[in-house]
């Protein structure tokens, strides 16, 4: 008659890690031996045979004088990792200290007005931001975050106005990008000033050249009549009379709005 085995086995799901016996059986009053090997983000608390602590040597665990079956439970910690942050030129990056293998990094980019965030990099490799600034990253290992950040491109929205023929020569631009507004106003009409997102700005004739893009922007242009002169000609003597009588006028100017 053989001598009598006993199995071996574990409790510890391969998600965490695994638990390799060398031999998978031992015979009665053996030795057990098996070593533990986590995956990464996770690290051994505590491991108990049938209940029973043991502990390591050299990295080995040992089970003496095997009598029955052996069930082999590990019990883990999760390794803490390390969040370093490289702040980019004209953006603000917002991050944890540590982190876990089981959690979700959430990376905050707040760019200055004018600027956008288009990649956070950890560790070499680019993650995309999305539309409200965040950029989300899951792994194990000490990483290291910076970002891409880049001038943003602004739509530039002419307004109409009847009285003038205007135009400009990009529909967006940026902090670099300047757009250049060329206006010219119709007869019996002039160009005052030039208002741009709600602030007036002074018309120096010809075009303008709208700078700093940081913004959606809206650009009108502000007219006003010409007025001439009201003059009335001596033709009898030096009282402007006439035949008729004495010759007037209401006003001394008049526009194309008047009568």
């Amino acid at each position: 008659v053989g001598a009598k085995t006993f199995a071996l086995t574990s409790s510890l799901d391969r998600k965490y890690g695994s638990v390799a016996f060398n031999p998978s059986v031992v015979s009665e009053g053996g030795t057990a031996i098996f070593v533990v090997k986590m995956n990464p983000g996770y690290e051994v608390a505590k491991v108990t045979a049938n209940g029973a602590e043991v502990s390591p040597v050299n990295g080995v665990y040992y089970c003496e004088n095997v009598r029955e079956d052996i069930l082999v439970a590990v019990e883990y910690t999760l390794t803490k990792y390390s969040i370093s942050v490289v702040q980019p030129e004209n953006a603000r990056i917002t991050a944890p200290q540590e982190y876990t293998v089981e959690d979700e990094v959430i990376l905050s980019v707040t760019p200055e007005k004018g600027y956008e965030a288009t990649f956070v990099t950890i560790n070499g490799t680019d993650y995309p931001v999305d539309e409200n600034g965040k950029a989300r990253y899951s792994g194990y290992g000490d990483i290291t975050v910076t970002a891409t950040i880049k001038e943003g491109r602004y739509a530039v929205i002419l307004t109409e106005n009847r009285f003038v023929t205007a135009s400009l020569d990009f529909s967006e631009g940026g902090i670099s990008a300047p757009v250049k507004l060329t206006a010219k106003a119709k007869t019996d009409y002039k160009i005052v000033a030039v208002v741009i997102n709600g602030k007036s700005y002074d018309w120096t004739g010809g075009t303008y050249e709208i700078k700093d893009i940081r913004e959606k922007t809206t650009v009108s242009v502000v007219t006003d009549y010409v007025y001439y002169a009201v003059s009335i000609a001596n033709y009898l003597d030096g009282n402007k009379t006439t035949s008729a009588g004495f010759v007037s006028a209401d006003r001394s100017t008049y526009s194309v709005a008047d009568t």
